[in-house]
């Protein structure tokens, strides 16, 4: 993977995101010299979803609604039904996705959390993926889906947990650029 020290990446979350992917991508962030910043709507700790069940409890660094998009270089998102649906109704994690895709920082987003560029409205005319379930979610946005890890416009989106390792180096290689 790509060297990443120095960077600041937040990583959205909330409350039933998927753990193993979330685990994933803050370990990979840190082995690659970034800094993980948490940023979720809950203030204090979001409770993470693992397999079926309610997973183990994680800190967060930052609430939604104090996060900077110029505060960081990057923006990954793990997938998790609950979680990326709580996400997209929230008007302030989609008001952060939108800048920092407008600062033209590299935004990440596996599985569900792909809703986000749909609510986000930046899925139009880019290949994008996900997981199956929101393929038409996707394409009734805009987007074309790809079944592949797909990287287009500094968007890098995964289809599942079994992407998590090709869309980081994807997401690392846009946020060395």
């Amino acid at each position: 993977m790509n060297d990443l020290s120095g960077r600041t990446i937040a990583v959205l979350v909330a409350s039933g995101s998927d753990q193993g992917e979330f685990v994933t991508i803050r370990d990979v962030l840190a082995d690659a010299g970034a800094e993980a910043v948490v940023v979720s709507p809950k203030k204090q700790s979001f409770r993470a979803w693992r397999n079926t069940g309610w997973g183990d409890d994680f800190p967060v660094d930052v609430p939604v609604m104090a996060a900077r998009a110029e505060s960081f270089d990057g923006l990954m998102i793990p997938g998790g039904l609950i979680g990326a649906d709580t996400l997209r109704s929230d008007g302030q994690a989609v008001d952060l996705v939108r800048a920092v895709h407008r600062r033209r920082r590299p935004l990440g987003a596996i599985g569900h959390a792909a809703w986000l560029l749909v609510e986000a409205d930046l899925a139009r005319g880019r290949a994008v993926t996900g997981i199956e379930a929101v393929r038409t979610d996707l394409a009734n946005a805009g987007g074309r889906w790809v079944d592949a890890v797909s990287e287009d416009g500094g968007l890098v989106t995964g289809r599942h947990r079994d992407d998590v390792a090709a869309v980081m180096a994807r997401f690392a290689a846009a946020a060395r650029a």
